[in-house]
């Protein structure tokens, strides 16, 4: 069984970040997490705890999630973009279901 990272409070809210920014720009691309693990060769569940935050984004996943979504690096990466606005317009205009954490 893996044991759980010990990370501290500004790193864990860091992840979320980038889990948001994940989630935005997968809806953008009008990816389910099926599909898009699919496409990077992850499982459906890896790409939920990176989404979640609860998953440490490695450089070539980072890389691979990128070239499939059509999005910068520094997209992903960077804590002031907020994906969470993205998402509520993408919701407001039917594009999905998904739901995100605020």
């Amino acid at each position: 069984m893996k044991s759980k990272l010990c990370l501290d409070k500004a790193t864990k809210k860091y992840m979320k970040k980038v889990g948001d920014n994940l989630r935005c720009a997968r809806l953008r691309a009008k990816l389910s997490q099926f599909d898009l693990a699919k496409e990077v060769g992850l499982t459906q569940i890896h790409i939920s705890r990176l989404e979640w935050g609860d998953q440490q984004l490695k450089l070539g996943v980072l890389y691979k999630l990128c070239k499939i979504l059509n999005v910068m690096p520094q997209e992903m990466v960077d804590p002031t973009i907020d994906g969470r606005f993205w998402v509520r317009r993408i919701q407001e205009k039917g594009g999905g279901t998904e739901y995100f954490r605020k």
